[in-house]
């Protein structure tokens, strides 16, 4: 993607998510399209996760 295809796609980015509602609700929907529409990266769901549980060790 060129620099200029890079911009034009984040101001289409930025544009759809104006005004959208639930943050949380769509956090995930809005990772995944930043990194795909606008950074370019294929498949950004087979690398990402969210919300891991955490492991505490009590000893």
């Amino acid at each position: 993607m060129t620099e200029k295809e890079q911009k034009q796609a984040a101001k289409q980015f930025s544009e759809f998510w104006k005004d959208k509602g639930y943050e949380k609700g769509q956090s995930q929907v809005f990772w995944y399209s930043l990194l795909n529409e606008v950074l370019g990266i294929e498949n950004p769901k087979e690398f990402i996760e969210f919300e891991d549980k955490v492991h505490i060790d009590e000893t």
